[in-house]
């Protein structure tokens, strides 16, 4: 029976350092965005020229400060180069809006088609995003000036993986079958649909156990058998993974079910320094084939919504005969999937809020629901359409209280993102790399959606998800034998 000691890796896991490659010196290439970007999209701000150069040399000089402050110890600050991959990520996405406005016509309805054309909504815009990056980089500087401490563990325990493996197959196939089938008989957190109430908020419960739980112990899972040398358990629980991403796929009409979870397993693996080529690969092949059903998903969810009594079976295969029908081709529709999964965690939401300039929610914010706003009074949705979108944090942060809230919510939310993550290195958990991956991954929400609306909940589920984890690992402890001492 393999056995390890778990502190000594986790000790170690906090000041691991990444060898010093090409690719780390070629970081400086991220300044580059920026130039080009503002080469291929300043003539469409001539009469914002000058402010809009100032603003993009003010960006370049925090991304630089910042960029020269990250060292090679990278495993350390994965929270602030995650929201620093955002921030990247939502500049190309302006500098593609800018360049081809076109694109945006899927995302709102024709009443809103002309700010993706307008040079005065797509500057302050830039603005609003300016200074949100502006304030990520000094509060992350800051941050960084002080060296991330992690306590060595004050105990030994010797963790028995396989113990922990044992516990876990059996209980994840449990939740997996019966979540399952509460989820299709009752057809509950279907997309498109009105809210279906259970019982003592069990319509919630369940949503969360497949949305947070079930994923945390699968990833317990692979990470137990990748630790233990199991290599037909490890492959079990990716097979797990995937089943658990497609059926959530078919039960709720949920297109980046699968992406999600693929997500969720390169951070275990980045965290724990176990991602090779071959993995590489696989997560490669996983968002492929995230890509080439993402056009089936759409058509399947209206099938569906048409009628829900048709089993999943007969409303799949209809989904995609419908699309062989249909006078776009199937490449057009990935295409619109790949646009779609770029846009997915974007700051396009900021054009509509920028060009309604609507009054600022102050204090309701707290007890209004900022994604039903955005929704009905921003994008013009009515109350009768069961529809809702979501904003970027930044939109969520602006709607709230304008550039006042927008740069004190950035420089909180860094801090605060900070500031759990150090927390969580110094907790001496057992399963710290799981605790760490879902607690990226609730960032990633953090900063999508409209998931600030319910900060609350995510958090409560978040806490015991890992407290579920941490539990399986303590009971799968070997006990210390008791020594005799005879006189």
């Amino acid at each position: 029976m393999l056995t390890t000691n778990f502190p000594a890796i986790s000790s170690n896991l906090a000041h691991i350092r990444f060898k010093s490659g090409p690719w780390y010196s070629r970081r400086w290439l991220i300044l580059l965005i920026f130039l080009a970007g503002y080469l291929l999209s300043f003539s469409k701000f001539d009469a914002y020229e000058i402010r809009y150069a100032a603003l993009t040399i003010g960006c370049i000089t925090a991304c630089y400060q910042l960029i020269k402050n990250i060292h090679h110890c990278l495993l350390d600050k994965l929270p602030l180069l995650l929201l620093f991959g955002i921030f990247i990520l939502f500049f190309v996405q302006f500098y593609w809006i800018a360049m081809l406005p076109a694109i945006t016509e899927s995302f709102w309805f024709s009443h809103l088609q002309w700010i993706a054309y307008s040079a005065e909504v797509l500057f302050e815009t830039f603005t609003l995003l300016s200074f949100s990056f502006i304030t990520f980089c000094i509060t992350s500087y800051i941050l960084l000036r002080k060296p991330l401490y992690s306590r060595t563990n004050t105990f030994s325990k010797q963790v028995d993986y396989n113990k922990a493996v044992s516990i876990l197959i059996p209980l994840i196939i449990i939740l997996m079958v019966f979540t399952s089938y509460i989820m299709y008989a009752t057809g509950i957190c279907r997309m498109g649909e009105e809210t279906v109430y259970l019982p003592l908020r069990l319509a919630g419960l369940i949503f969360h156990i497949r949305l947070t739980l079930l994923p945390a112990l699968i990833i317990l899972l692979i990470w137990c058998s990748d630790k233990s040398g199991k290599k037909a358990h490890f492959i079990l629980g990716i097979t797990l993974l995937i089943l658990h991403g497609f059926s959530d796929s078919l039960l709720r009409s949920s297109r980046g079910s699968l992406f999600i979870l693929f997500i969720l397993l390169t951070l275990l693996l980045l965290i724990t320094r176990r991602l090779n080529k071959q993995r590489i690969g696989l997560t490669i092949i996983v968002i492929s084939l995230t890509i080439l059903l993402w056009p089936v998903i759409s058509s399947y969810r209206y099938v569906r919504k048409a009628d829900y009594s048709k089993p999943i079976k007969s409303s799949f295969f209809e989904a995609i005969d419908n699309i062989s029908y249909e006078k776009t081709s199937y490449v057009e529709k990935t295409i619109v999937a790949i646009e779609s999964i770029i846009f997915r965690y974007g700051m396009y939401d900021l054009l509509p809020i920028i060009a309604s300039e609507p009054e600022p929610l102050g204090m309701r914010a707290i007890n209004t629901s900022v994604v039903n706003f955005y929704t009905h009074d921003v994008l013009g949705y009515s109350i009768e359409h069961i529809h809702s979108s979501g904003t970027s944090f930044i939109g969520w942060f602006y709607l709230a209280g304008r550039y006042p809230f927008a740069i004190t919510g950035i420089c909180i939310f860094t801090a605060l993102a900070w500031i759990l993550w150090s927390a969580i290195s110094n907790m001496q958990l057992l399963s710290e790399p799981v605790a760490k991956a879902m607690y990226l991954l609730y960032i990633l929400k953090l900063c999508s959606g409209g998931s600030l609306d319910r900060i609350h909940i995510y958090t409560f589920v978040l806490i015991g998800s890992i407290a579920a984890c941490e539990y399986i690992m303590r009971i799968s402890c070997k006990k210390p034998k008791l020594k005799v001492i005879r006189s």
